[in-house]
């Protein structure tokens, strides 16, 4: 695959077999399909589901460099109309991880499908390419990392990137302390109690409970452009009651999606939410359970590690956008960064491009090579220190 036809290929491949987070049984099998004739020195497939960890270099407890993809697919019906359309119903890659992998497989087959380059060298280093599922719900990374398959090896950088439309194409886009924000899912279920609804007051009726929690959060948010300042709380579900016009009801339930620029922070601001469930409950006499999900923490990289980068970048030319604040989605590669220091960084997508999760979301094509490109870079710099 040292074309870009073949790395185009294979991307449209995993594009038409979307699959949703904890199903991507048939990029698991591609990706170990391609891997095979590169012969790494060590394979693991099916880690905490359906990941793929491929390593080359005999010695683990010599210097190693990771760079990690996501392959699972979103909820969505793709509305386009090209030949390697979707075809799983409702779900397609409008989050480009069919490219964020099929430029991995790319790097890989630039190394490995002939005499790996001469700067190379297997007595010196350990390479591990990462194919991780699960991305979506936050969940893949915690599986993986949990299977300890990583840890026997000395782990010195990982590496991520992830398209970004609005940018230029081919822009590397970074950011200083923290790339991707922290997010996380609250879900409360409150507990009255019916009552005929022409007599409201002697049940327990949740709708007061429900309105100034939703107010109380929301007058919290925060759009400052300090790290530990930033704040956004987004009212995501609502529901009580049926369609029952003689019944008041007596449950009710509520979620919202907490964002901040910080781990700390993200802290503080869901022990402030728990408390503030709490005080609202019992005010209004209802019994209430807080749940937590899909949590990511902040992305927060390496100083060092992105001063190489941008340094790598440099040499070769390539346009560097270094934002003034983090972007405002989440990413698990954030659980990489509590266990390893690294970088993730955004590769624009196009100026004009549509946004991620849009239904007629497609990833460029022609970001493949320059992701291929970025990583030779990065293993290059790698190499000429050890």
């Amino acid at each position: 695959m040292r074309d870009l036809a073949s790395a185009i290929a294979l991307r449209h491949d995993l594009h038409a077999h979307a699959q949703l987070s904890g199903m991507e049984l048939y990029a698991h099998d591609c990706i170990l399909k391609w891997l095979a004739p590169l012969c790494p020195t060590k394979v693991f497939s099916h880690v905490g589901g359906h990941s793929v960890v491929a390593v080359w270099g005999m010695e683990p407890s010599l210097p190693t460099i990771l760079f990690r993809a996501d392959t699972d697919a979103l909820p969505i019906e793709e509305s386009a109309d090209f030949s390697y359309c979707s075809r799983t119903p409702g779900v397609s890659h409008k989050c480009g991880h069919d490219g964020h992998s099929a430029a991995l497989l790319a790097f890989a087959h630039e190394l490995f499908a002939t005499d790996h380059p001469s700067w190379l060298d297997f007595t010196r280093c350990n390479i591990v390419l990462v194919f991780q599922g699960e991305e979506e719900t936050g969940q893949g990374s915690r599986k993986l990392l949990e299977e300890q398959v990583l840890q026997v090896y000395n782990i010195q950088v990982c590496y991520a990137v992830h398209n970004v439309p609005g940018y230029p194409m081919g822009q590397i886009v970074c950011a200083e302390p923290t790339f991707a924000a922290a997010s996380c899912g609250i879900g409360v279920a409150l507990r009255g109690r019916t009552t005929h609804a022409s007599t409201p007051e002697l049940g327990k009726n949740p709708a007061a409970a429900m309105a100034q929690l939703t107010m109380e959060l929301m007058r919290w948010n925060d759009s400052a452009q300090g790290i530990d300042a930033f704040r956004l709380i987004t009212p995501v579900f609502l529901h009580m009651g049926e369609r029952a016009f003689g019944t008041s009801p007596g449950d009710a339930s509520v979620g919202y999606t907490l964002r901040t620029y910080s781990n700390r922070s993200m802290e503080t601001l869901f022990g402030a939410a728990q408390q503030t469930v709490q005080r609202i409950a019992t005010e209004q006499g209802l019994l209430y359970e807080i749940t937590q999900a899909e949590a990511f923490r902040a992305t927060e990289v390496s100083p060092t590690w992105l001063q190489r980068l941008r340094r790598v970048c440099g040499a070769e030319g390539w346009d560097v956008c270094m934002r003034e604040k983090p972007f405002r989605w989440s990413e698990d590669f954030a659980n990489y960064l509590q266990l390893y220091p690294g970088v993730m960084v955004g590769v624009g997508a196009g100026a004009t491009h549509v946004e991620l999760h849009h239904p007629d979301y497609d990833f460029p094509d022609e970001l493949l090579m320059v992701i291929v490109n970025l990583y030779v870079g990065l293993l290059r710099d790698f190499c000429s220190t050890l």
